[in-house]
């Protein structure tokens, strides 16, 4: 019998290797003994072969993880089947196959759990900051979710610590050291507190099902859970607190408020008093994230008026619109076509900066119909204000503003659309679009069209 060794529990790479040199050699299962850790016979391991793919990899992969002391051999087993013939894996009810998919249930089920139930406490480390989770995974599931916690906690400093491993990420890198134990980690931090308060406000006490719970959140992670210290007084309380609830008299519809006053915009002389009022405007939940309100700059008398969307990040922090990375592009093109950005007027149709965070980065969220449409009446003030004979609407946000109407751009480009009082709008691609395409033809053609449309914009507007 020979002793294959592997020097970790969790190095499904360096396994396939020593496989595809073992099946080379034509080494049959029942030959072999594995183990980790443990010294191999002289004769033991052999020189481990070029990586390969393996049909049912992301099987085997999840397989070895687990805990069993059969995991390697069972691999091993499905490989050496499988470099004959892999229809094997496709049969459900083939021995092996039945074994490898428990093993891979039970691997991705721990993964999820551990993904879930860390728990970061914090400590100092000198004058920073280090989070630090103490974490007891039923299978080797550490290394492999270590991509998941560094992508979700990438502007941390942070430990995860099990008894068989401990992660360690600073500054993008991973570093790994040998297992811990639970006092490695503080038994408490005033982040529990909120843990706990979270936990309480979203208990149903009129849907408790304590199966249900305990499936979804086992009894064995509960000791590492802050949460779960309020387990057992809400599950106390739950049914004094559900007949309450029916036995309580009915409430009062709620009466939803309207948003306060804002002055109107027909009362706006001139541009100066539309700023000024826009800068109070608090008839959307856009302002409350926005770093200030984006107004439109440009001449009081501009016979062209560029509509675009909504500000960016860069246009919410320096309170101008078009000044990013889809207004270098913007200039540009004016550059092309022989148009001076002093005698443009440009806006926007929604005037806050809507995004989500992602990390400590800003990223720019669409703007909804409602949104545009509250937006609107500020916009069609600046357009009686400048009176342009031309308006162009960049994107199929600015396209709405101006005419309340959601209208596909890519059918509505390049077509003049008669408004009030002689106007005339031409609809166009906003230049973030043409930032994000790929394919370089494509951007190619998306660029002329972009040049063609504000080329036949400054025409008409001469």
């Amino acid at each position: 019998m020979r002793m294959i060794a592997l020097e970790r529990p969790d190095d499904p790479a360096t396994f396939y290797e020593h496989a595809a040199a073992l099946i080379a050699e034509g080494a049959a299962p029942e030959t072999l003994s594995w183990s980790v850790g443990a010294s191999a016979d002289l004769f033991g391991a052999a020189t481990p072969a070029t990586r390969q793919k393996w049909p049912g990899e992301k099987l085997f992969s999840a397989a070895l993880l687990h805990r069993t002391d059969t995991r390697f051999a069972l691999v091993y087993r499905a490989l050496w089947r499988a470099s004959g013939d892999a229809r094997f894996l496709e049969n459900p009810a083939d021995p092996d196959v039945c074994v490898l998919r428990r093993l891979e249930g039970e691997v991705r089920r721990d993964s999820h759990k551990m993904r879930a139930f860390v728990r970061f406490r914090e400590i100092r480390d000198g004058e920073e900051a280090r989070f630090v989770a103490w974490c007891e995974p039923s299978h080797y599931t550490l290394r492999a979710n270590v991509d998941f916690f560094a992508r979700r906690f990438a502007n941390m400093r942070w430990s995860i610590v099990t008894p068989d491993l401990a992660a360690h990420y600073e500054q993008g890198e991973v570093r790994f050291a040998p297992g811990g134990t639970r006092g490695d980690v503080p038994a408490e931090d005033a982040r529990d507190e909120d843990w706990r308060a979270y936990y309480a406000a979203t208990f149903n006490p009129a849907r408790l099902n304590l199966a249900a719970m305990q499936s979804h959140l086992p009894k064995k992670f509960w000791r590492n859970l802050p949460e779960a210290q309020a387990i057992a007084g809400l599950v106390r309380a739950a049914q004094n607190r559900a007949e309450a609830m029916i036995a309580a008299p009915p409430t009062a519809p709620r009466v939803e408020r309207a948003p306060a006053p804002t002055p109107d915009a027909a009362e706006a002389q001139n541009l100066a008093d539309l700023r000024a009022q826009l800068a109070a405007c608090e008839n959307c939940p856009l302002h409350r994230d926005a770093t200030q309100t984006v107004c439109g700059a440009g001449p009081t008398n501009a016979r062209l008026m560029i509509v675009a969307e909504q500000p960016g990040d860069q246009e919410d922090l320096a309170g101008a619109p078009l000044v990013g990375p889809a207004g270098r592009v913007f200039d540009e093109a004016l550059r092309r076509v022989g148009c001076a950005r002093d005698d443009i007027y440009v806006t926007n149709a929604v005037k806050h900066f809507k995004f989500t965070l992602k990390g400590k980065r800003r990223i720019h969220a669409k703007p909804s119909a409602g949104e545009i449409d509250i937006c609107s009446w500020w916009l069609r003030r600046e357009v009686e204000l400048v009176r342009p004979k031309i308006i162009v609407a960049m994107g199929a946000s600015a396209l709405r503003g101006l005419t309340g109407e959601t209208l596909p751009v890519r059918e509505s480009r390049g077509k003049l659309i008669e408004l009030a009082e002689g106007r005339r709008l031409l609809t166009t691609t906003h230049p973030a679009y043409l930032l994000r395409l790929q394919d370089e033809q494509e951007k190619r053609l998306a660029w002329r069209a972009f040049l063609d449309d504000l080329a036949q914009a400054a025409q008409l507007a001469a």
